[in-house]
């Protein structure tokens, strides 16, 4: 019996997908002004890039964990950081749910390894996004932050 999405992961994919979008569409538009600080230049495109990679993580981890897994014990969201640990954990002790990862490949502990790699890497997009939104700093600057 195949394996499907469930609705949560669904929306946060197409979520994930309409932040790039805006994101993308928005490197596109022209400056209206020279800014001040060079360090703000992008800061919303880093924002929302950011945002994406957390919903698409965040997709993956509600598939795995149902869809209280991006939640505390608070009814709050769960920071980006731990909801990427988290779901790494997952994907280095595999269970069952994480089958939809892993159908028809050939050598599913490579392949995992490969996400956890590629979630390992995202991490400093996640840095990024939260220095764009919570401290108007561009990608330029997220070793300075």
């Amino acid at each position: 019996m195949p394996v499907y999405l469930r609705k949560d992961s669904i929306r946060l994919f197409e979520a994930s997908v309409e932040f790039l979008t805006v994101a993308l569409v928005s490197l596109g538009l022209p400056h209206i002004k020279e800014v001040r600080v060079e360090e703000t230049r992008y800061a919303p495109v880093i924002g929302l890039i950011g945002a994406s990679v957390e919903l698409a993580i965040s997709a993956l981890y509600v598939q795995a964990s149902g869809h209280k897994s991006i939640m505390t014990k608070e009814l709050t969201f769960k920071p980006a950081g731990q909801i990427m640990s988290e779901f790494i954990d997952i994907l280095n002790s595999p269970t069952p749910q994480l089958s939809f990862i892993t159908a028809g490949v050939p050598e599913p502990h490579k392949h995992r390894e490969q996400v956890v790699s590629a979630i390992r890497a995202m991490k400093l997009v996640a840095i990024a996004r939260a220095g764009g939104l919570h401290s108007g700093r561009g990608p330029n600057s997220v070793n300075r932050l």
